[in-house]
């Protein structure tokens, strides 16, 4: 979000995105430090080695980065400035081990949903992507946006079916990207199950996630980037075992 030179420059979590790797020098350490910033605005940060603790945290209002919100020193509207403080981590489990030889069916494509019709009551994301011949974009929302990269889709099931697989696929072209996800699983409205998972992946690189296979109404999915200033996917997928008998 900010740039700076010389000695501050140490203090500075992540400037813009890729421009973090030229700052800091190494790829490593700047993926650490990108890493550590998304960790903020998905609610889960805590202390990286080499990576410094911010002194303050910069977000639009209603962003989880808020409850790292210490003194609040400016407030327009549109970004919000503090002091920053270190709280506890949002809590969600870990989503469960494989389960191998399992019959399953894809039951569910978010691209195919929103190619076939852009106001499926059966996917509804926000923001709303831009549908391209291949992929899924969700793009910044302006150049000095402090929102961060991510969407929010809500996936209705049929009948209360039960997933026990979900599939993420990112389009990156040359780049790597770090995505974190949040998936919770309600019925009648309450939530039975919430897991929370991140990985670094090339372009057109399947992430497969295993779900407990408890029948659901919906899913609540939360995607998000660490490294880049967009998300891009080529596509979400939901598997079911029980359609597969």
């Amino acid at each position: 979000v900010a740039v700076a030179f010389g000695p501050l420059a140490r203090r500075v979590l992540a400037a813009a995105d890729r421009a973090t790797v030229v700052f800091v020098g190494d790829r490593d350490l700047a993926e650490r430090r990108l890493r550590a910033r998304a960790a903020i605005f998905n609610g889960s940060w805590q202390p990286l080695p080499g990576v410094p603790e911010p002194t303050h945290v910069l977000f639009a209002p209603g962003e989880r980065a808020e409850r790292y919100c210490d003194q609040r020193l400016y407030d327009d509207g549109d970004a919000v400035l503090c002091t920053f403080a270190a709280v506890a981590a949002l809590g969600a489990d870990a989503f469960p081990p494989a389960r191998d030889g399992e019959a399953q069916a894809w039951v569910l494509s978010v691209y195919d949903a929103l190619a076939n019709d852009p106001d499926s009551t059966a996917v509804r994301c926000r923001p709303r992507p831009q549908l391209a011949s291949t992929f899924l974009h969700w793009p910044r929302l302006a150049p000095w946006s402090f929102e961060a990269p991510s969407l929010a889709c809500s996936l209705v099931l049929d009948d209360g079916q039960a997933p026990s697989s979900l599939r993420i696929t990112p389009y990156l072209g040359r780049a790597v990207d770090e995505l974190r996800v949040e998936v919770r699983g309600l019925r009648g409205g309450r939530e039975l199950y919430r897991y929370a998972a991140s990985a670094r992946l090339y372009s057109d690189e399947p992430w497969p996630l295993t779900l407990p296979g408890r029948r659901v109404d919906e899913l609540r999915l939360v995607v998000a980037s660490s490294f880049l200033p967009f998300v891009k996917l080529r596509d979400i997928e939901v598997a079911t075992a029980e359609a597969a008998r």
